[in-house]
């Protein structure tokens, strides 16, 4: 989804794209939480490129001959399967508030259930109040935060990547509080 801001600075307006990483699905129960991550058959063309989507892989089409996607690419598709999830941290920290273990813990039985043979990119995102480095900074310890959770409670280990992102892929607007709302989440991104 793209959405056009204007910007006034010094009484010039300026105007300006802001691209948002489009329509985000938040599952909140066990089997959403499959539907959400699990690959769907379909075909897709991204910058001149195809991609065939099946529900146990992702194929990129050259020259008619299919080849097995790699992960960035999977994850610069649209075809990749996200889920957003609302993972309560206490403030200024990656220790997850307890209000936030069920959510998680159906996480887990997704994951090592019917997602188990799925490797799952992790990204911590947040909203663009504050120094962006600590922003940064704070999306990896709490994506690594979640990783080690899920870990804890026997997810493979090796199906799980922690990435952090900061405020770099806003789904909604930082202008009011709900969109930063939106913004600050884990978001679950099947990769392989």
């Amino acid at each position: 989804m793209r959405t056009n801001i204007l910007l006034l600075a010094m009484g010039i307006i300026l105007a300006t794209e802001v691209s948002f990483a489009g329509d985000l699905a938040f599952p909140t129960t066990e089997q959403e939480i499959i539907s959400a991550l699990t690959l769907k058959d379909g075909t897709t063309e991204i910058n001149g490129v195809t991609y065939v989507s099946e529900k146990d892989s992702v194929y990129k089409v050259i020259n008619g001959k299919r080849f097995k996607a790699r992960c960035i690419e999977i994850i610069n598709t649209e075809i990749a399967p996200k889920a957003g999830a609302v993972i309560r941290f206490s403030s200024n920290s990656s220790g997850i508030h307890n209000t936030s273990f069920g959510l998680l813990n159906r996480y887990v039985r997704a994951l090592k259930g019917s997602l188990a043979d799925a490797t799952i990119q992790i990204g911590g995102h947040s909203d663009s109040a504050g120094d962006p480095e600590k922003n940064m900074a704070l999306s990896r310890e709490r994506a690594e935060s979640v990783r080690q959770y899920l870990v804890h409670h026997g997810v493979a280990e090796n199906h799980l990547v922690a990435v952090p992102f900061g405020d770099t892929l806003p789904i909604a607007s930082n202008d009011t509080l709900g969109g930063r709302a939106k913004n600050r989440r884990v978001q679950f991104t099947r990769i392989e």
